[in-house]
């Protein structure tokens, strides 16, 4: 009879157990991976860009005009910086904690014609992961689940 010893699985049963014991227990690891996906967000605003580093469409011309003819302050909370002239939409993300992770929302009225568009509004996508976040995200779920982090 031919057969196969394996020894030392103390240690990987202690070590997988850890494991299961962290995977019960994720809200603080959800917690810190909102963190850093509400930093990326954020970032989008200060950097006024989408995806793939695309800078948003600047105000049309009209639009432009219409804001400084009405604004009573023209340079108020955000400036002159896109989606930012009150701070209103970018003060307004809230995170809920869900079964599988977080869901990160806006429920300014506005939102979601900026981040999709219309057909008088250019898309302005700002509620995304970029590829830098979703690496820290990655490394810091690797960091939890394998060395208990």
């Amino acid at each position: 009879m031919a057969g196969v010893v394996f020894k030392g699985l103390d240690a990987f049963r202690k070590k997988t157990n850890k494991m299961v014991k962290r995977m019960k227990d994720e809200s603080k690891l959800h917690k810190i991976n909102t963190l850093h996906a509400m930093r990326d967000i954020d970032d989008h605003f200060k950097k006024e860009e989408g995806p793939n580093n695309k800078k948003w469409v600047k105000w049309s011309k009209k639009t432009d005009k219409g804001r400084k003819f009405f604004s009573s302050r023209p340079t108020r909370r955000g400036g002159t910086k896109l989606l930012q002239d009150t701070g209103r939409l970018k003060g307004s993300f809230v995170s809920v904690q869900i079964k599988n992770g977080t869901m990160i929302l806006n429920n300014v009225k506005y939102a979601s014609f900026h981040q999709t568009g219309t057909s008088k509004m250019p898309r302005r996508k700002f509620l995304y992961l970029s590829p830098k976040a979703r690496s820290t995200i990655v490394k810091r779920l690797n960091r939890f689940y394998f060395r208990g982090q």
